[in-house]
């Protein structure tokens, strides 16, 4: 699968977990949107995620981005639990508050 479509897993509380395919290039606005995902480990080789993506997953405490992912949208992952992130070199643009409101980050 290469496209995840918008509002794909919107709301679905019970969703734990998740292992992306390695040709995935596109995830949509909103796809995970106030899941129960706990972790993410983006696949190298995506290029597109929309605009609050995983926003709102209380429960998610790490997420990793590919260094294939050159731009991070705007709220993408605001408002979850975050505790760890990892950014891997090739980020040219952040949209607003892309991380906002994880008040568990450890630097």
């Amino acid at each position: 699968m290469a496209t995840i479509e918008s509002s794909a897993f919107y709301q679905c509380s019970k969703l734990k977990t998740v292992n992306f395919n390695p040709g995935l290039k596109t995830i949509g606005s909103e796809a995970f949107y106030w899941t129960g995902v706990n972790e993410l480990i983006l696949p190298e080789g995506l290029t597109s995620v929309g605009y609050e993506a995983f926003r709102f997953n209380f429960s998610m405490k790490y997420i990793e981005m590919p260094a294939s992912l050159e731009t991070y949208p705007s709220e993408m992952a605001s408002s979850c639990g975050l505790e760890r992130i990892l950014m891997k070199p090739g980020v040219k643009k952040t949209g607003y508050s892309v991380f906002w409101g994880n008040y568990n980050l450890k630097f």
